[in-house]
């Protein structure tokens, strides 16, 4: 239920855009493996993972290579107009050691979900500072 409430808060930052998916899944078959991608929300050209507790190492090692195939492959192409970002916000402190590079793809990890906001002109921003990728 936090996690829902999390992910709320995420869309209420944002301006409750008409947009905003939650738990949008990309399915795709590589190495004649099925393997899915559900991130949090979609919205706005942002791939959104709402992170509320720590993972190890080898956890963010296998969400940042599900990505890393899903832009290599060009699975994203099947699914959106446009390459979309992938936005990590982690209401909990951790140290990016842990969360490593992003490979292939356009990362940020923000620590608060107040760093995600739109801008003016439709365009979403994410504040890039610096403890994020």
């Amino acid at each position: 239920m936090s996690h829902r409430l999390a992910i709320t808060d995420v869309y209420m930052t944002l301006g409750m855009p008409e947009d905003f998916v939650t738990e949008p899944r990309a399915e795709f078959i590589w190495q004649g493996k099925h393997h899915v991608l559900s991130p949090d929300a979609y919205t706005r050209g942002m791939l959104i993972e709402v992170q509320r507790s720590s993972m190890t190492a080898e956890q963010w090692k296998q969400k940042r290579r599900m990505y890393e195939l899903f832009f290599r492959l060009g699975v994203w192409e099947q699914y959106f107009e446009e390459r979309p970002t992938v936005v990590i916000v982690q209401s909990h402190e951790q140290q990016l050691s842990t969360i490593g590079a992003a490979i292939g793809y356009e990362m940020r990890v923000v620590r608060g979900i107040r760093e995600v906001m739109p801008s003016g002109d439709g365009r979403d921003v994410v504040n890039v500072g610096e403890g994020d990728r």
